[in-house]
């Protein structure tokens, strides 16, 4: 589970790569925390009949928050994105553009589901 939850920090860092030169360990580490925080809201969503619209919206900021602090420790003390970017990045340029391809794919999947 750690493993598929690195190689998808690397692919929001290998994407947000290809759009700015901004802080890419910070803002893959948003990137994910709102791909998840999504999935986790249109989870809620399905079973939203039985919580209210501040329920979900309480728990969706909780969890975003929570999201944030494990991807600190996981990827952001210490530098320790570094070593998870070298081990990912010595992919092939066809798999990276294909994976790069698949997670805006996902994404906008994930928010169009959502109305």
């Amino acid at each position: 589970m750690l493993k598929s939850y690195k190689f998808m920090y690397y692919r929001m860092f290998d994407l947000l790569q290809q759009f700015g030169n901004y802080d890419l360990a910070w803002g893959a580490s948003h990137g994910l925390a709102l791909f998840i925080g999504l999935c986790i809201l249109n989870s809620l969503y399905l079973i939203g009949e039985y919580m209210n619209v501040k329920t979900m919206g309480a728990l969706g900021v909780s969890t975003f928050l929570i999201i944030h602090i494990i991807n600190y420790f996981l990827f952001l003390k210490d530098n320790k994105y570094k070593e998870v970017i070298e081990y990912y990045n010595k992919e092939p340029k066809n798999q990276k553009k294909i994976g790069r391809f698949i997670v805006i794919i996902m994404t906008v999947i994930l928010i169009y589901s959502l109305f």
